[in-house]
């Protein structure tokens, strides 16, 4: 229980420092999962936050498989409303977080099954 509680922190840390860097884009046609990045792209430069490949943002640990860590993610953003999810796979997990002024923020989450992390 308290590992599920300490991921769902992350998650919402994450999700809360990226409604804080949030760009206008267009409404999300029917076929968003296929074209979500090209849906919610940005007319001018914007932030973009990355755990891969920079120190400013951690990736999110899970111990288990990949199936129980994707299992786990999807619970966790089951409980945001404003979480909207696009597509998965075996190791990743596409969402929109639409805040209340309709800003739009593409999340994509990657499994690392080697590392155990979620970046």
């Amino acid at each position: 229980m308290a590992r599920t509680s300490c991921f769902q922190s992350a998650v919402g840390s994450l999700a809360l420092l990226l409604c804080g860097c949030a760009s206008k884009a267009p409404a999300i046609e029917s076929d968003a999962a296929k074209d979500s990045r090209r849906a919610l792209a940005c007319t001018l430069p914007s932030p973009c936050v990355n755990s891969a490949d920079s120190d400013a943002l951690g990736p999110l640990r899970y111990a288990g498989t990949t199936v129980q860590a994707l299992t786990l993610l999807r619970a966790t953003l089951a409980e945001f409303p404003e979480a909207q999810i696009l597509s998965i796979d075996n190791l990743s997990l596409e969402a929109v977080f639409t805040t209340a002024v309709g800003f739009r923020d593409l999340v994509s989450f990657r499994i690392d099954a080697q590392a155990q992390r979620i970046h």
